[in-house]
């Protein structure tokens, strides 16, 4: 009882505006007065369905009844044909709103689709940018880099001019050494010299404490100028 009730409740609902707009559409067709049509149809058979049967027997009067009815009867055939194929164009219509409305939302995918692949080949070329940007900002340095090595003389050059120095070197060490031996030898020579004036002195004394006195001063005046010849020599030796 109480599920017939509430199925009772339901059917007796009062239909919502947007039903009725729906039913409305449905019957009314392509809005070329569908609805006029078939309520017209109704009445037609509800006039149908009330005349009058005609009387037995013969007379103009049941002649007319029964042409009325034939009539109605053609016209309430042609009007359902007419229903019949505005039905039929009506649900290829629809078939039709399906299709398109399939192609639509096809199209929409493709679009989402496309928009996306945008989106990921927009992000993909600014992560290009950033790298195009990068490897720019570092040729740019190398650029740079390159002058300054190209202003510098290159590492074999280099390498000749050290060795030209180092050569070089080892020359001016050599003459170092050569001058260093002179010098030596120049300062025995010097040294055997002195020491060969200071045993002529001492022999000259020797003898002239032998001999007496006037010709110890001729040899002293003798020794004396010899020992600033002597100074001399070392002098020029020094200088050499």
């Amino acid at each position: 009882m109480s599920s017939n009730g509430a199925s009772a409740t339901a059917a007796a609902a009062p239909p919502t505006e947007e039903d009725l707009m729906r039913t409305r559409l449905t019957i009314d067709g392509d809005g070329m007065g569908d609805d006029r049509r078939l309520t017209l149809l109704l009445k037609n058979v509800i006039k149908f369905c009330n005349a009058a049967a005609p009387a037995d027997g013969g007379g103009d009067a049941a002649a007319a009844a029964v042409e009325d009815l034939g009539r109605s009867r053609d016209r309430i055939s042609a009007q359902l044909e007419q229903a019949s194929w505005m039905d039929g164009k009506s649900k290829l219509a629809q078939r039709m709103n399906a299709l398109e409305t399939q192609n639509y939302e096809s199209l929409y995918s493709e679009i989402e689709q496309g928009i996306s692949r945008a989106h990921e080949d927009i992000a993909e070329a600014k992560r290009e940018l950033v790298q195009a940007r990068k490897v720019r900002r570092n040729r740019m340095e190398y650029d740079a880099l390159a002058k300054v090595i190209c202003q510098n003389p290159d590492r074999e050059a280099t390498g000749r001019k050290l060795e030209e120095v180092r050569e070089e070197l080892e020359q001016l060490k050599g003459v170092e050494e050569a001058l260093d031996e002179k010098l030596e030898m120049r300062k025995k020579s010097f040294h055997v010299l002195v020491h060969s004036i200071h045993q002529l002195q001492a022999m000259l004394t020797k003898e002239e404490e032998e001999d007496g006195g006037g010709g110890a001063a001729s040899s002293s005046s003798a020794a004396t100028e010899q020992e600033g010849d002597d100074k001399d020599n070392s002098a020029d030796m020094d200088t050499s």
